[in-house]
């Protein structure tokens, strides 16, 4: 609680600049009768404007905009936590639960995702929701967790490479679903505006990938290193540096994500495993987005805890430790110039490093079946060592 009431408290002490300058302001575009398109910065579907059209005159817009913030984040840990904790009683869950709260509030992501007052704690609890309902064979409403997840932040629709890794089950009713999601916000534009507010919720997120803003992915790597962005100097200016460092980065994510594809360990982990390769592949990734791949370090927790003997379990989890001490607590995000670049690539190497220690792991893991999550070795349902 005292975490919650934290982030409440300051999220609430200044204006939250992206829920002011473009989600309010297409909530408002729509409650007028037009598009949501029509505000500059607006990358979303027209669901998120949506959503807001009823408080885009209130005053107190800004404190249920927190709320649920503060629920998707508790939402997001408690449905990955469960997704991570098949078959465990829910006394030995107790721990991974705090652990997963204290993991996600008390970080630079999380300050900086209040501070902005993003969505990206939405897009956590979807592909949390996924992971839950994928551990328990559900995967009609894994598909609707995925497509919420895209339907939230468009980006995420490149998860559904997960959907095609071997020995997945039931590729039909996930894809399903997400195509359900797709169909309405197809109508929910046409709706709105017609084919042209249709065709801008398509080109939409393609125009937000020309942003000249620092990008925590691969391609900002070679980028922060050698060119420099915005006002934010380079260490040294050499385009071949630049596109090298990119390429190999790139050709080391891809092959990471091949692996979690090809020998994905479990449903859960496989499909966190693939949220880290998207956020170093794709043009745009802010620093906030390590906050999505977050419950892949309590999955590896709750398998150290299963299976305490087995080495390669103490040393992925060591390693995810690592990378959260780096990117959540030691890594302030800020604007500083003379940090700026080492920010950068402090964060995404520690991210590549842990996407490979938890994608080369999964790939060593054995379950009952293809894809099937662990009973939780040593640990009962009703509680207690087994």
């Amino acid at each position: 609680m005292a975490l919650v009431s934290q982030r409440y408290l300051a999220a609430m002490s200044q204006v939250q600049p992206d829920l002011a300058v473009y989600f309010l302001p297409a909530a408002r575009a729509i409650a007028r009768g037009g598009s949501p398109y029509g505000v500059e910065g607006y990358f979303y579907t027209p669901l998120l404007a949506a959503v807001l059209v009823p408080m885009e005159a209130a005053q107190w817009a800004q404190i249920a905009w927190t709320a649920a913030m503060l629920a998707a984040a508790c939402g997001m840990a408690f449905f990955a936590v469960l997704a991570c904790t098949p078959n465990w009683s829910w006394l030995h869950r107790a721990w991974v639960f705090a652990v997963a709260i204290v993991t996600l509030l008390w970080s630079w992501p999380i300050t900086m995702e209040f501070f902005l007052g993003q969505v990206n704690l939405f897009v956590g609890l979807a592909i949390a929701l996924a992971a839950f309902f994928a551990s328990r064979g559900y995967f009609f409403s894994t598909g609707l967790g995925l497509g919420l997840a895209a339907a939230i932040k468009t980006w995420p629709v490149l998860l559904l490479l997960w959907v095609f890794r071997r020995g997945g089950r039931e590729r039909i009713r996930t894809l399903s679903a997400v195509l359900l999601w797709g169909a309405i916000m197809i109508a929910l534009a046409v709706s709105l505006g017609g084919v042209p507010t249709l065709v801008s919720m398509i080109t939409s997120p393609f125009r937000g990938t020309n942003q000249d803003v620092l990008a925590y992915s691969v391609w900002g790597l070679g980028r922060a290193l050698f060119e420099g962005v915005q006002d934010f100097p380079p260490l040294v200016v050499s385009p071949l540096a630049e596109v090298l460092v990119s390429v190999l980065s790139a050709l080391v994510v891809a092959g990471l994500l091949a692996l979690a594809l090809r020998a994905p360990g479990t449903d859960v982990i496989s499909l966190y495993n693939v949220v880290f390769a998207v956020i170093l592949l794709i043009p745009i990734s802010h620093q906030v987005y390590v906050l999505l791949p977050l419950p892949a370090l309590w999955w590896w927790l709750a398998r150290t805890a299963q299976a305490p003997r087995e080495i390669r379990n103490w040393c992925v989890t060591s390693v995810l430790v690592g990378w959260w001490i780096v990117t959540f607590r030691l890594v302030e995000f800020g604007l500083d110039k003379q940090t700026a670049v080492l920010t950068v690539v402090g964060l995404v190497v520690a991210t590549l490093v842990a996407a490979g220690a938890s994608t080369i792991g999964a790939a060593t893991v054995r379950s009952p079946q293809p894809g099937v999550e662990p009973s939780g070795a040593g640990i009962s349902r009703t509680g207690g060592l087994a």
